[in-house]
């Protein structure tokens, strides 16, 4: 029940605390009821106002099989290797201490140890048949024939006399050479990388260069040299097994199709201490890496030093793919996994501690996914099981791909090094133009934690989202502004507006900003906002939630919100201004007073905004909603259009507030059985103006 009354002091409104107040867009809206008596109670029995219970609680995701499951990361679902870390994420199993150069543990192992394990005969461990070409760079006997008894004394002596498919059995030496493997296949084995090494002799070509020889494979060596380690071309079926890649002057590992094809397996291996990369993968090649680990990777004059690089060029034929599984990847420089118009995978994998292009203190990114502008596909991003940690910048950003993220832990991504800036958990954006189609992302079960400026962005791409939990977002450093939670915006580039659908989903401990709508449309069933604090530079803001259209298109948001919970905000729970709006079943309550100058502190603002020509208008619809504890106003109407019905407003220091602002009245439609008082005590809920003031509108 709603109805106008007299304008009153605010002074004198605190001391009602039984008389909730609402506005009508006029004296005729709505018949009066009870003669205007501020006591009255409600006509007839008293309604059940207020929300309706969903099929699971505030911040819990439906399952399939009718369970409610917490936002974050399910204990269960953590990857091989990984253990939960008690806050609804997964951390990796690892040894504590970093392991010393040549040793390596992947996810799961808790001891450092070899690439692989020395036997102490000369070929001991290495499969040996009647095809078998035997080198020994030690023998001085001559007549060498490739026997074990005759062995050669260089590799390439044995590649060359080698059948296709023969085993090279290296024994324990260090190889001063270039191999070349050119169309004729070998497997090159020695007896493990602590005692077999290649060590490149010119620095203009690879240490070991494969070209048109598939099925090619090396195992348990050390590749060393001051150029490239090693390069594949146009060769499938390649298989590196417990070699480590170290100490070159270029890219440790890259592999390349140009139109043909290739395919590697990079497998129980190490690469550490290479310049520029650890692995490439382009022109149309595929790399497959497991159980492997990949690091410190350096910086040459100042550019990148990536841990894996992947790109696609116009006029391949197929994309260029890199997965990546069950593999440790940290200390690298610039990106640690950077894929440019390529496919992507990555599965129970670790990436953590990427440090800053050296004197430039720029990026230090864990994953950075882009789309090729020269290619006409969107490429293909997946992520999952896995942990990004401890990086600068950005954890993972993706720009124009097919994302999808699942049982994903983001934890501490702090601001970029040089100026204190970013630092965002997750960010998934497009540049694609108006009317072309957006990429279509999927976030599930996954945590975003402790990041810097934003926890998590979707920007101009289709989004759903479910079972996420945001926590911990910190403001941004350089500026002590944003701390925002989770963003749904416009592509800047473009003005393309994100539509998402959030369900099971948790936002804690924002500033700011708990979750932001610009220009965009969203839905939220299931959400929970809490514990938005204002920023730390000036102590203003800390809303839960903001609806509002975008300052640089003036595009409308659309929200529908169901069974959710916004509590414990600075300034105001929910503020929607140039929006379109419904609210069911959800809860508002206890936002208090901001700590810049104790002023607003509203659940609900609905209020239209100033734009260059005119105002935009706010339209609100809620029903079955409890507001309540808020030290303002329950809801507070400023020139918007309010629908409310079947809701209480409870123990707020007023109800119901409207005002005209920038010459357009509030309007209220009253859809009965509202219910305004404080605990037991319920009065007929009445409109009132009280003078109120608007907050301000989020942003220029």
């Amino acid at each position: 029940m709603l109805r106008r009354g007299r304008r009153f002091a605010y002074g004198a409104v605190l001391s009602w605390m039984g008389v909730w107040l609402a506005g009508c867009g006029s004296e005729d809206a709505i018949a009066p009821i009870d003669g205007g008596v501020p006591d009255a109670q409600p006509d007839g029995p008293v309604v059940d106002a207020g929300p309706l219970p969903g099929p699971c609680d505030p911040g819990e995701l439906l399952l399939g099989d009718g369970s409610c499951e917490p936002a974050g990361v399910p204990p269960e679902a953590c990857g091989p290797g990984f253990e939960p870390d008690g806050e609804r994420g997964c951390a990796p199993v690892l040894p504590a201490a970093p392991c010393p150069v040549g040793t390596m543990a992947t996810p799961g192992e808790t001891e450092c140890r070899e690439v692989a394990p020395c036997g102490t005969e000369p070929w001991e461990g290495i499969p040996i048949d009647g095809t078998t070409q035997h080198v020994d760079g030690s023998y001085g006997g001559g007549g060498s024939d490739g026997s074990a008894s005759q062995p050669w004394t260089t590799i390439q002596d044995g590649v060359d006399a080698a059948e296709p498919g023969a085993v090279i059995a290296v024994a324990a030496g260090s190889y001063g050479e270039d191999v070349w493997i050119d169309q004729t296949p070998v497997k090159i084995w020695g007896t493990c990388p602590g005692q077999v090494e290649i060590a490149g002799a010119s620095g203009i070509f690879p240490v070991v260069y494969v070209v048109d020889a598939a099925s090619t494979e090396l195992h348990q060596l050390a590749i060393t040299g001051p150029g490239y380690g090693v390069e594949i071309h146009e060769s499938v079926d390649v298989l590196i097994d417990q070699v480590w890649i170290h100490h070159t002057g270029d890219v440790g590992l890259q592999v390349t199709a140009y139109g043909g094809d290739g395919s590697v397996d990079l497998q129980r291996s190490l690469i550490e201490q290479t310049v520029l990369s650890g692995a490439d993968v382009w022109a149309g090649a595929e790399l497959r890496v497991a159980d492997s680990v990949i690091r410190d990777c350096q910086a040459d004059e100042g550019v990148f030093g990536r841990g894996l690089s992947a790109r696609s060029s116009f006029g391949d034929l197929t994309p260029t793919r890199l997965e990546v599984r069950r593999s440790l990847l940290e200390r690298n420089r610039e990106n640690t996994v950077q894929a440019f118009g390529a496919d992507l995978l990555i599965e129970d994998t670790v990436i953590r501690d990427t440090y800053p292009i050296d004197g430039e203190q720029l990026d230090g990114s864990g994953i950075v996914v882009a789309h090729d502008l020269a290619l006409d596909r969107l490429p293909t991003f997946e992520l999952r099981r896995s942990t990004v940690d401890r990086n600068q910048t950005c954890g993972v950003c993706v720009i124009d791909a097919e994302t999808t993220v699942e049982h994903v832990t983001v934890v501490d991504t702090a601001p970029q090094a040089l100026d204190g800036r970013f630092g965002y958990g997750l960010a998934v954006g497009s540049e694609a133009p108006l009317g072309a189609d957006r990429p279509s992302v999927t976030i599930q079960a996954s945590t975003v934690r402790g990041s810097s400026s934003m926890g998590v962005v979707l920007a101009g791409v289709d989004a759903v989202v479910e079972g996420l939990l945001v926590q911990h977002t910190a403001s941004e450093e350089a500026s002590g502004m944003l701390g925002r939670g989770l963003v749904v915006q416009i592509a800047l580039p473009t003005g393309v507006g994100c539509r998402a659908a959030i369900a099971g989903t948790r936002i804690e401990a924002s500033h700011e900003v708990g979750l932001l709508v610009l220009g965009s449309e969203a839905t939220l069933d299931s959400v929970v906002i809490s514990g938005t604090e204002a920023r730390p530079s000036d102590g203003l803001l800390g809303r839960g939630l903001i609806v509002q259209l975008s300052h640089e298109t003036q595009a409308l948001s659309t929200v529908t919100m169901r069974h959710s919970l916004v509590e414990d905000s600075s300034e105001v729970g929910f503020y929607a201004a140039g929006a379109d709006v419904v609210v069911e079943d959800s809860v508002v309550r206890r936002s208090r007073r901001r700590l810049a100058d104790e002023a607003f502190g509203d659940g609900v603002v609905a209020s239209a905004l100033p734009l260059g020509q005119g105002n935009a208008l706010t339209s609100l619809r809620l029903e079955r909603c409890l507001i309540g504890h808020n030290d303002r106003a329950g809801i507070a109407n400023f020139g918007a259009q309010v629908v409310l019905g079947t809701s209480q407003l409870d123990c707020n220091a007023i109800a119901l507030n409207g005002e005209t602002y920038l010459g357009t009245p509030d309007q209220f439609e009253d859809l009965g059985s509202n219910l305004c008082g404080c605990e037991s005590e319920l009065t007929v809920c009445k409109s009132l103006s009280t003078g109120l003031s608007p907050p301000e509108p989020f942003g220029p």
